[in-house]
């Protein structure tokens, strides 16, 4: 019993021994995220396989909010040949590469340094167009930020006004814009599934590079405010010059400066483009008010369903609605003019007889509803009109008691009057050249020549005020601070950042690599040249700040593996031989053990 024990524990020790060295090899711990690493922030992944001279840039990224606004573009040295990747790539990788230990690795700070170019094409051309799974996908090529800026507004892209110096420092190195757009139609029930949980179809570009780059500079344009800095527009090239855009987060007015403006009688045309089928909601907006800020008369334009068009007339007694839909009239992505009039029926003075025209022929209008308004005395109603577009805006006119005075006492000096407006269209309002006529005399123009300046009754003239709301208030999605950045990049040699921590440092054969991972479960993901590369697994987290440059890896001092234990076969190997080593070892204990007992035995029968 006692021999039995012996053997026991010796077996448990080797057990134990195997275990440990076994855990070291195969250790499947979570990598916990960075200190500064928050659960809403996104998160950019990328393998980057660089072989004479010619650059793979595999991207995955994870991000929030409505995929529907997704726009994803990635500047490269040269034209890059774009195509689909998989995340079997990102996570064969992971698994092959997870740190070993719950630290963040090696990091690497040696310093380093970019290149610039210097010669430009003038002009904006689209290179390439193709379509892979639900992307939209053009190449572009540009030497003026101003017109790529124009053109990725005028085609649905939404980059921020503030971030076209970035752009600029492209354009100066001659760099290529690949510009990503999800087409949400041809999205199936799966991917949607998929972009509803923050995550795209990963992609590849391949193009020509002199040395390994990553282009993360333009994601600092993620820390930008807004679209246009606060209380102002968007200009973009319109029907005639320029036009506005009105992102989502703004509306514009007049304070109630229009003079003239009659309901009774009026037309108002304006040229308008929308980027796909989906509702604006309110587009624009004319109003006498009250001077207690109760809705007198006016004009209403919304757009609440696909491409169907109300048209809303309210006056003193009585309201009427008037709907159209556009159906093959409508063109996506282009200018079009509206043009809507209206005068009260002859034949009955409680109804309107409105028409509707889009790019000059005529469209039939449906009565969707009639009834009556109630009464406004004429003394309490304003003279002057309020025209908006994206919203309301009203002036609310009220009175207070003095201090020290009776709470019924109210005296005609107390009047307060403060500003109201409410921001209320989903999707940008690309607007330009708008009229309005009252009475066959022309009231309003508005043709946005690089201002906000109206021509009005009789020569004179005012502003559009912008209003500005914060996109982020009262939703679940806040703007993130920084994101982490995971590079695996497969060279000749072990290559590195500066500031990234090296996770994974080690050889890989060809058979290998090719073995990762196969598009759609045939391709491979890569078919390498020669027969062996090196893997570098390098890790960040960055604050969005941070991303003041392109990231240039470059070949490492120190070539030696980190956290490498020689792939899956080496492994095998590895386990094999501890397993042989632990009972190799047991025997040898119980031998021993066996001997000494025998011994013993001896001597006490001697």
């Amino acid at each position: 019993m006692r021999k039995f024990k012996v053997a026991l524990q010796s077996f448990c020790v080797a057990a134990f021994t195997f275990g440990l060295f076994f855990g070291i090899a195969y250790a499947d711990g979570v990598i916990l995220p960075p200190p500064n690493k928050i659960i809403h922030e996104t998160e950019q992944k990328a393998v980057i396989f660089y072989d004479e001279g010619i650059e793979h840039l595999f991207i995955s990224i994870s991000f929030q909010g409505n995929a529907d606004d997704f726009a994803w573009i990635v500047p490269t040295p040269a034209q890059p040949e774009v195509g689909k990747s998989t995340d079997r790539l990102f996570t064969r990788l992971d698994e092959l590469t997870k740190p070993e230990y719950p630290v963040p690795g090696h990091r690497y700070n040696e310093p380093w340094a970019g290149k610039m170019m210097l010669e430009q094409d003038a002009g904006v051309t689209v290179l390439e167009t193709k379509k892979i799974e639900y992307y939209d996908i053009s190449v572009l090529e540009a030497s003026d930020e101003d017109a790529l800026y124009r053109w990725l507004n005028d085609h649905g892209y939404q980059f921020p006004q503030s971030g076209k110096h970035i752009i600029d420092e492209y354009i100066q190195k001659d760099w290529i814009f690949t510009a990503v757009k999800i087409d949400d139609k041809r999205a199936s029930s799966v991917s949607d599934r998929q972009l509803r949980t923050g995550h795209a179809i990963p992609l590849k570009l391949s193009f020509k590079t002199d040395q390994v780059v990553y282009p993360l500079k333009i994601s600092s344009i993620m820390g930008m405010e807004d679209n246009a800095p606060e209380n102002q527009v968007t200009y973009i090239d319109g029907i005639v010059g320029k036009g506005v855009k009105l992102d989502t987060d703004r509306m514009m007015s007049t304070d109630t400066v229009i003079d003239g403006f009659d309901i009774t009688n009026g037309k108002i045309s304006f040229f308008i483009k929308k980027r796909d089928s989906k509702s604006l909601n309110n587009v624009l907006k004319i109003e006498k008010s009250s001077t207690n800020g109760a809705i007198h008369e006016g004009l209403r334009i919304s757009n609440n369903t696909s491409n169907v068009y109300n048209f809303s007339l309210y006056a003193k007694n009585t309201n009427q609605t008037f709907s159209v839909d556009l159906g093959s009239d409508f063109k996506e992505n282009e200018w079009q003019k509206f043009e809507f009039e209206w005068k009260v029926d002859p034949n009955d003075t409680k109804r309107f007889a409105p028409r509707f025209y889009i790019e000059n022929i005529e469209r039939t209008l449906n009565a969707k509803s009639t009834h009556a308004k109630y009464a406004i005395a004429n003394n309490l109603q304003s003279n002057k009109a309020i025209f908006s577009v994206g919203g309301e805006f009203y002036l609310n006119t009220y009175q207070r008691p003095l201090p020290g005075a009776p709470e019924i006492d109210r005296l005609p000096n107390t009047i307060i009057q403060q500003d109201n407006y409410f921001i209320n269209h989903t999707s940008d309002i690309l607007i330009d050249e708008i009229q309005l006529f009252s009475n066959e005399k022309r009231i309003l123009n508005a043709d946005f020549r690089d201002e906000l300046k109206i021509d009005l009754v009789d020569g004179a003239e005012n502003y559009l005020r912008v209003f500005t709301k914060s996109i982020y208030k009262g939703t679940m999605w806040q703007k993130p601070t920084g994101m982490g950045i995971l590079l695996y990049v497969f060279a000749d040699k072990k290559y590195v950042v500066p500031g990234f921590d090296i996770q994974f440092a080690g050889p890989v054969d060809k058979k290998g690599i090719e073995n990762i991972a196969k598009v759609d479960g045939k391709t491979p993901w890569i078919e390498p040249k020669k027969d062996g590369y090196y893997l570098t697994r390098l890790y960040r987290y960055m604050d969005i700040s941070e991303m003041s440059e392109d990231l240039y890896p470059q070949e490492s001092g120190d070539q030696a593996s980190f956290n490498y234990v020689g792939g899956e076969k080496r492994r095998l190997w590895l386990v094999a031989g501890l397993i042989a080593a632990s009972v190799i070892s047991v025997i040898a204990m119980i031998l021993l053990v066996a001997a000494n007992e025998k011994k013993k035995t001896r001597s006490e029968k001697e």
